[in-house]
């Protein structure tokens, strides 16, 4: 999944992808066409090479494009491969064909750049060039060269080349339109699970919250007034800024600092709240509502009436990773308790295991009536 991931990521980019393919095609046909010229550069006697090397390059390119842009899409992928091989076969003869006939006028006008003090000298003992040339019949006679069928032959197998890279271009085009749909899915469907929980999160913030106010609207209206204009603000933070794949971390730990700020106004004069978060924090992001599950925890097990409690909370940023680290007392919670049903923390298992995907260790453990909770995130 990572992988693919990372493909999406490439393709993403189709702007850019969809400029650069023009380009790649263009540079290369510029590279093969200007190949043979820096190859027989001032060799005049073989500068009528210039023009065979361009009138094949002309062929392989019409064979290729119409493969490209024509045959591959109404033929090959509809699997009609019998008429595909049939019409290549036709089109690389007709090619062929007639790359041979404009060649032989060529070589038989004798066209090259520069006039007639370009003409490669002939052979000491050839015969003198009439004024008006040779000839047809004179011109098509068997040399000491190969046989023209032969040289037929080499053609017609080197131009199966351009057909052979057309359809494998299209396949790789192929394949990676079907992997940017299948991960656009999968991320589609990534977003609406990571929303799904989010939603779950909200209402179980929020019921967690009021159950605090609750618990001091007898005991200090004051203090329930001020619980419900801070929960506001939290809500406001909840509903509003956490709307997005990531937020800043800075934004994050405020959230936090204010919720604990909530949670303290209910805690009696014997217990106490002891947070070290950075001063100074990166400009790094995470995702949104990461740490919550696991503060609400430490507060509904950290928390007594009748015993004086310590909860510690700790934030470091180790150049990529994210460490967060709690420590409380456990105590026991009866069964008429209600405070916590557990979604919470397993609401966040399933959080991470879709947002970081093997780069992150989360261990939860009781030592000596502590409960202890360990979170590493790795941001790369």
């Amino acid at each position: 999944m990572l992988m693919q991931l990372h493909i999406c990521k490439v393709i993403d980019q189709r702007p850019d992808y969809k400029w650069s393919l023009p380009l790649i095609h263009l540079s290369v046909w510029t590279i093969l066409f200007i190949l043979p010229y820096i190859l027989l550069r001032g060799d005049i006697a073989l500068n009528h090479m210039l023009h065979i090397a361009w009138l094949h390059l002309l062929g392989y390119a019409i064979i290729f494009y119409l493969n490209y842009f024509v045959l591959f899409d109404r033929l090959f992928n509809r699997r009609h491969w019998a008429y595909f091989i049939l019409i290549n076969i036709v089109l690389i003869v007709l090619v062929n064909w007639l790359n041979h006939e404009v060649r032989e006028w060529i070589m038989q006008n004798r066209v090259f750049p520069g006039g007639e003090g370009l003409k490669p000298p002939p052979p000491p003992d050839a015969m003198p060039i009439p004024p008006g040339g040779f000839p047809p019949s004179v011109m098509k006679r068997k040399g000491p060269g190969p046989p023209m069928g032969w040289i037929f032959y080499i053609d017609t197998l080197a131009s199966v080349l351009p057909v052979i890279f057309a359809v494998a271009l299209k396949l790789a085009e192929k394949w990676l339109l079907t992997e940017q749909k299948n991960i656009q899915a999968q991320r589609d469907h990534l977003d609406a699970e990571l929303q799904h929980l989010k939603y779950q999160l909200q209402p179980h913030f929020f019921f967690n919250s009021l159950n605090n106010i609750y618990s001091l609207v007898d005991i200090s209206p004051q203090l329930a007034k001020k619980s419900i204009h801070s929960l506001s603000k939290l809500m406001r933070y909840m509903l509003y800024e956490t709307d997005t794949r990531e937020v800043s971390l800075r934004e994050e730990i405020h959230f936090l600092q204010q919720y604990i700020s909530l949670m303290e106004l209910r805690l009696a004069h014997g217990n106490k709240v002891i947070t070290d978060f950075p001063a100074e924090i990166p400009d790094v992001r995470i995702a949104p509502l990461i740490f919550i599950a696991l503060i609400e925890n430490a507060f509904k097990h950290g928390i007594s009436a009748a015993r004086e409690s310590e909860i510690y909370f700790r934030i470091t940023l180790e150049e990529s990773e994210i460490r967060f680290h709690s420590e409380n007392i456990n105590f026991a919670k009866g069964e008429e308790d209600r405070s916590g049903s557990g979604i919470g923390l397993v609401n966040l298992k399933k959080r991470l295991d879709l947002l970081y995907p093997g780069k992150y260790s989360l261990e939860i453990r009781e030592v000596e009536g502590k409960y202890i909770t360990d979170l590493m995130i790795d941001i790369r």
